[in-house]
């Protein structure tokens, strides 16, 4: 994966599309999607500073979050499941504030 600045984050962030497309790699068939796609998230989530963005666009969407959570309950074995997903959750949950 290469890195994102702010200015990437807050445009995939504020753009529902996006996020939609991020949301259904999550469920894809490939493992490597799904992990990639959860990376990107994880990346997304933590550089955007807006907090209200982030609230709200990327981890207020519910797909998201059980796409996350359907990898950690199923790890399939691929070395950066787990802690892809871990790191993903993580930023989910700090972005929620729960």
């Amino acid at each position: 994966m290469f890195p994102l600045d702010e200015a990437d984050c807050v445009g995939i962030a504020s753009d529902p599309s996006k996020v939609g497309f991020l949301a259904n790699l999550l469920f894809h068939s490939s493992i490597e999607a799904r992990v990639n796609s959860a990376a990107m998230v994880e990346m997304v989530v933590v550089g955007t500073r807006c907090s209200d963005l982030r609230a709200a666009a990327v981890s207020g969407v519910e797909e998201i979050l059980e796409g996350v959570v359907e990898m950690l309950r199923n790890p399939i074995p691929y070395p950066l499941t787990l802690k892809i997903g871990i790191k993903a959750m993580f930023a989910l949950c700090l972005a929620k504030q729960t």
